[in-house]
């Protein structure tokens, strides 16, 4: 049976209204999601809950980002920083990736020690440096990862610098 004239119309409007929202679909991007603070906090908060010197509740963050490693850093900053940390400590909050989980540990126990302003020596670097090598790990000038700070100060430590 023919179509009549009403109907071809339609199905015309209606072709024409999925190729308008296919062309839509394509130019527009799907919107983001919002920045998760709860998530930020609780992956901050995860291993070290007594250690915080703010409470999370109270955070209100005014971040453009939605990198949820930078959300994760500024968590670690509100819940635990009184003064600040080296690029070098920091780090692990950003990128964790090739640790293993006692390593991610040990780094992040670092961080709080040192953000809470408590002694990263007795913290349990003693272990591995010395006092003069924390120190020069502490206050490196430039921007270095973990790994490199770490050498560097066991290295300035045996120069007169």
């Amino acid at each position: 049976m023919a179509k009549s004239m009403i109907q071809r119309r339609q199905d015309a409007e209606r072709e024409r209204i999925e190729a308008y929202a296919v062309t839509l679909r394509r130019v527009f991007p799907v919107p983001r999601p919002a920045p998760d603070f709860e998530r930020a906090l609780d992956e901050a908060r995860r291993g070290f809950a007594g250690m915080a010197i703010r409470d999370g509740v109270l955070w209100r963050p005014k971040l453009k980002t939605r990198d949820p490693a930078r959300l994760r850093l500024a968590a670690a900053r509100h819940l635990y920083a009184r003064y600040p940390v080296t690029a070098a400590l920091e780090g692990i909050w950003l990128d964790s990736s090739g640790l293993n989980a006692g390593e991610i540990a040990l780094r992040k126990a670092w961080y709080i020690a040192v953000a809470r302003g408590d002694s990263l020596y007795k913290a349990g670097a003693c272990a591995w440096l010395s006092r003069k090598e924390v120190h020069c790990f502490l206050n490196l000038p430039g921007d270095f990862t973990f790994d490199e700070a770490f050498w560097v100060a066991i290295a300035r430590s045996y120069t007169d610098d």
